[in-house]
């Protein structure tokens, strides 16, 4: 068996967003604590450029670090795919619906979303405009659609309760333009906001407040426990977010990465 020390954990996990920082942090140090050898991957400053590289690149880039198994929540798949072809475990911090021997993704966000469902229609008492924003724009694996289809699902036994889907792509600067042009279109100001992420929230918070459709009676939800939102919550902009804590999804993920690594046998799912 391969000492510990001897095992090297590429992490692809890039700082673009405030959870995604919590959840590097939380895997660099898991990493550590086992006695492993991490290997952070920066390969290039955003997502939305490394899913526009050449993926034979990208692959050849990481098979020159010499990995026993790669932790990340933004390689293109077609790159994860070239990893597993070569007998490389990944450990994927997004949902994802494929399958493989090597491949773990993780599950879970759907019912994050229906519990905010819930919270949204006990706010409303049942009547009210709902709006649902995020999802189904980025070129990576992860669009979203489990979190929109939880929170559709979960009002569907409120028929007073209208609810609409804005797409927008994850990070805050990039989704703020877009939701603000989307919300132009609305007659009225809605009365619930669903942000499938905080960063998400609070962008259609600022976006509303902008174009005057944010009343005191708007109720702003997200999912994460991002410090930005849990700020807002303490300010009254925000009511409430989903926690899926970071420090326990990185420590799931890097006992998953161990058993890879040594071959032993490993589940190819993971749970908030």
């Amino acid at each position: 068996m391969k000492p510990l020390s001897e095992i090297r954990v590429g992490t692809l996990l890039g700082p673009h967003d405030p959870f995604w920082v919590q959840v590097r942090e939380a895997v660099y140090e898991a990493v550590r604590r086992k006695g492993m050898t991490l290997v952070p991957l920066e390969l290039f400053e955003s997502p939305q450029m490394l899913v526009t590289q050449d993926t034979a690149g990208i692959a050849d880039e990481l098979v020159a670090e010499n990995l026993d198994v790669l932790v990340s929540q933004e390689i293109p798949f077609q790159v994860v795919q070239q990893m597993l072809d070569r007998g490389l475990p990944v450990i994927y911090f997004s949902e994802s619906e494929r399958r493989h021997p090597l491949f773990v993704s993780l599950q879970g966000l759907e019912q994050a979303a229906w519990m905010v469902g819930d919270c949204v229609a006990k706010a409303l008492h049942g009547r009210g405009k709902a709006l649902c924003v995020g999802g189904l724009l980025e070129p990576g694996e992860d669009k979203g659609i489990s979190r929109i289809r939880g929170f559709v699902d979960s009002l569907r036994k409120y028929p007073d309760i209208a609810v609409m889907h804005y797409p927008a792509y994850w990070r805050y600067e990039n989704a703020l333009p877009l939701i603000e042009s989307s919300l132009k279109g609305l007659d009225s100001p809605p009365d619930a906001i669903f942000g499938i992420s905080d960063s998400l929230a609070l962008a259609a918070r600022d976006a509303a407040q902008k174009l005057g459709l944010l009343t005191p009676e708007t109720v702003v939800f997200g999912i994460n426990g991002d410090p930005l939102a849990l700020a807002a919550i303490s300010d009254g902009t925000m009511v409430a977010t989903v926690e899926t804590s970071a420090a326990v999804m990185a420590n799931r993920a890097v006992d998953i990465a161990l058993k890879a690594a040594l071959g032993e046998p490993f589940p190819n799912v993971y749970h908030h």
